[in-house]
């Protein structure tokens, strides 16, 4: 009972930074504020390089001061940044797109604090008070709790969004403000370095950048998640534009996504049982879903389309905690928000570029050549870390 009252204020944290008001409605909002559309991809492609930039030195920062501290300031910089866009909407601001990307700079640096530095946090109170073999137990549940609120946050919205579209805006900055304030309270573990000479920035980077090359099996857990997670989110986002293109109407596509969203909370669950498979397994398991999936998505029937996109979306919430966990497990205290922070870096470099190629093959050859595209990167790249698996990480006594 101690220890559930302790992780309440990481659960009020889950579910202060999930309930994303903001998320169904953003590009509408910014495109209502004079912003072409040209101007807001361009502040997008700038967000996410601001946040590749920034995600290993905020990993490195956040190994310096306290976890909680990081995750904080991260928050704390988001609200107001939230607060800002909303406050746009009362007053007569001229440059409307330089404005916007500087706070969505900021946003994607507070963001870049927050990240893996919760990650971290979770998983050092668990292994101070000896559980951290219910790592992937816990993570997943509030992989679930997420979601809900996640859900319940766009349902809001849409009520919201009929009175005014600026009012979500300030309703998501005061969730920032008390996903701070409740981060704050949860329990840390004194760092080892506030009892002996405290390491410098630059030291930290260096070891964290070390000991990853050291490591062949913190590089291929770090190369597949970050693949897995770059490819999957890609599929999300471009497949609604395959569903317009092949005629499915807008409240059957809602369907389908809510839909997904929901069963990806059971896939959270059963992450548990994937959690019991050898790392050889999972990326055989992961390969079978990305190939049954995507060659589905290459069909002309609704129903099996919407299958094979239920198979992808939720291949993610089945691999993601146990592949955590052990990466967790492999990394030193001292070091393990940056080396996160690595994992964090090489997923948005992923992503930047699998956007760039769905972006042009879409548009040139059609979707059906998208999905070939991505199919033949997925079988490449997975030889490829079959390769690296067997050539150079020896784990074949190891359960995840």
């Amino acid at each position: 009972m101690k220890t559930f009252i302790r992780m309440m204020s990481y659960y009020i944290y889950v579910i202060m930074t999930n309930l994303k008001f903001t998320r169904a409605i953003l590009m509408i909002y910014i495109l209502n504020q004079g912003v072409s559309i040209v101007e807001f991809s361009i502040i997008q492609i700038v967000f996410n390089l601001v946040k590749i930039l920034s995600n290993f030195p905020t990993g490195v920062i956040s190994d310096y001061i306290k976890r909680k501290q990081s995750i904080a300031i991260g928050a704390t910089l988001n609200g107001i940044v939230f607060l800002i866009i909303y406050l746009i909407s009362l007053y007569n601001v001229n440059n409307h797109f330089w404005l916007f990307m500087i706070l969505f700079s900021l946003n994607a640096i507070g963001t870049s604090f927050m990240m893996e530095s919760d990650q971290a946090l979770l998983y050092d109170y668990l292994v101070k008070n000896g559980r951290k073999d219910d790592y992937v137990k816990i993570f997943s549940r509030k992989e679930v709790l997420a979601t809900a609120f996640l859900t319940l946050g766009t349902v809001i919205t849409g009520y919201v969004s009929e009175i005014s579209l600026a009012i979500p805006f300030l309703m998501q900055a005061v969730t920032f403000f008390i996903a701070s304030y409740a981060i704050l309270s949860f329990p840390e573990e004194k760092k080892p370095s506030e009892d002996s000479r405290r390491p410098k920035i630059l030291e930290i980077a260096i070891h964290g950048i070390q000991y990853v090359r050291n490591s062949s099996k913190i590089i291929m857990l770090i190369v597949f998640l970050a693949l897995v997670v770059a490819s999957t989110d890609g599929v999300v986002m471009f497949t609604q534009g395959y569903f317009d293109d092949i005629g499915m109407s807008m409240k059957l596509i809602g369907y389908i996504y809510s839909g997904s969203t929901l069963l990806s909370m059971l896939a959270s669950l059963l992450s548990q049982k994937v959690n019991q498979l050898k790392l050889v397994n999972i990326v055989s398991l992961v390969f079978g879903l990305f190939v049954v999936g995507i060659g589905m998505l290459m069909t002309h029937n609704y129903w099996i389309i919407s299958i094979g996109f239920l198979i992808v979306y939720i291949t993610i919430d089945l691999i993601e905690p146990p592949i955590l966990g052990l990466l967790n497990n492999e990394v030193p205290n001292e070091i393990r928000t940056t080396i996160l922070s690595l994992l964090g870096t090489i997923r948005n470099a992923i992503a930047m570029a699998l956007y760039l190629v769905y972006g042009v093959v879409s548009q040139v050859s059609g979707y059906h050549s998208m999905y070939l595209v991505l199919g033949l990167i997925i079988f490449v790249s997975f030889i490829g870390i079959y390769y690296y698996y067997f050539r150079f990480v020896n784990c074949s006594n190891k359960i995840i």
